[in-house]
């Protein structure tokens, strides 16, 4: 089965994004910790994803190419260590 990542977009931790499946690595620290809260904002209207980090009170923001990734969208979550969760809640 082929993927087409050109789809992708996101983030690996707080210091990486994905975007049309490429990734893109910054200086900023990740400090993503067990048990932080983190809150996953979709903006279908405004064709754009958020990323908030509760404890650093980080606000991300990431612009989707509807020509390149069109509705519907599809979620990906990454959970690295055992036991992680995803909770959704509206």
């Amino acid at each position: 089965m082929e993927i087409d990542n050109r789809s992708l977009y996101g983030w690996w931790g707080l210091n990486s994004i994905v975007v049309n499946g490429r990734v893109q690595r910054s200086n900023e620290k990740n400090d993503i910790k067990t048990y932080d809260r983190l809150t996953l904002i979709i903006k279908c209207d405004h064709q754009q994803i958020e990323l908030e980090h509760h404890r650093t009170k980080r606000l991300l923001q990431l612009s989707i190419d509807i020509t390149i990734c069109p509705f519907p969208w599809k979620i990906v979550v990454e959970l690295p260590t055992y036991g992680d969760c995803v909770y959704i809640i509206q």
